[in-house]
């Protein structure tokens, strides 16, 4: 355990200083920052729109640190040689992946805190400010019937409470994905890492879709074969609570370990396979 949890340190020290790891915070925060502007011709949608493009935003800049820093962490280290000074010790390979993957993840927890509270705070100005500074112009807080920190206090308990429940759903989506990530980081390059995980992510969305579209009608082998193909594919569709939210849907507590428990067993069984891929290559 504690070999797992010094390369998890040092994975997340080495990701820290990349400075790609700070242009895509960069990129980010500036995308979020404009997001109401992306929403002037939503014709009565710009909240939804907003929501949409936010979270939407905070997803592809995780996934970007995900391929960027598994790149920087596994396989230029496998190339350089370096894995090899690591692996003389006293470490095992499950340590190795389970310790770069926990530190990866673990650097974009931390961007995603970071962007969720540049999002809130946007979305907040963008819906919650102006009816407080309505309410200053009417006179409402001058006259006892409403508070600012009560009209605050409101907001943040029922909008940005659905919003950190979409922000959570996007980023169990991004856990899989860098397991993903891991798993391509130790046999390919960053192109094709990032083309395997964009692709992973695309079908992972349409997992569902392709089952029934593949199913109907055709043979038992082939609604077999496309049963298999729907299990070994993540399903997207069931973590995607953004989409809820957007569309201001009821997303339980129960949806979301369930969605937590779904994600763990994925995740999990993602490694699993690394662990047992990355055991029988030869690194020289």
């Amino acid at each position: 355990m504690s070999n797992i949890y010094n390369i998890g340190r040092i994975t997340y020290q080495e990701a820290v200083r990349q400075s790609l790891f700070y242009i895509v915070l960069a990129v980010s925060t500036v995308l979020l920052l404009i997001s109401p502007l992306f929403c002037l011709f939503a014709f009565g949608e710009e909240v939804s729109m907003m929501r949409e493009v936010g979270m939407a935003t905070i997803t592809f800049a995780g996934m970007l640190i995900a391929i960027l820093t598994a790149s920087q962490v596994i396989t230029n280290e496998i190339e350089n040689l370096t894995a090899i000074m690591l692996l003389s010790k006293p470490v095992r390979r499950s340590e190795f992946i389970i310790g770069k993957f926990a530190g990866i993840l673990f650097t974009i927890l931390i961007a995603f805190l970071f962007l969720s509270m540049v999002f809130i705070l946007t979305y907040w100005w963008k819906n919650g400010l102006p009816d407080i500074e309505a309410n200053i112009k009417s006179g409402k807080y001058l006259t006892g019937s409403a508070s600012v920190l009560k009209d605050t206090y409101s907001f943040f308990r029922t909008e940005i409470w659905l919003l950190a429940k979409g922000i959570y759903g996007c980023f169990l989506q991004v856990s899989i994905l860098t397991s993903f990530a891991v798993i391509l980081a130790t046999y390919f390059s960053l192109v094709i890492s990032g083309i395997g995980c964009f692709a992973i992510l695309i079908l992972g969305n349409i997992s569902d879709y392709l089952y029934h579209s593949l199913s109907q009608g055709s043979s038992i082998l082939i609604t077999g074969l496309a049963r298999i193909v729907s299990t070994l594919l993540p399903h997207f569709s069931l973590l995607n609570t953004s989409s809820l939210v957007t569309t201001q849907s009821t997303v339980s507590i129960n949806y979301l370990l369930l969605t937590s428990f779904y994600t763990l067993i994925y995740v999990a069984f993602v490694l699993y396979i690394t662990i047992l891929i990355f055991s029988k290559r030869e690194i020289k």
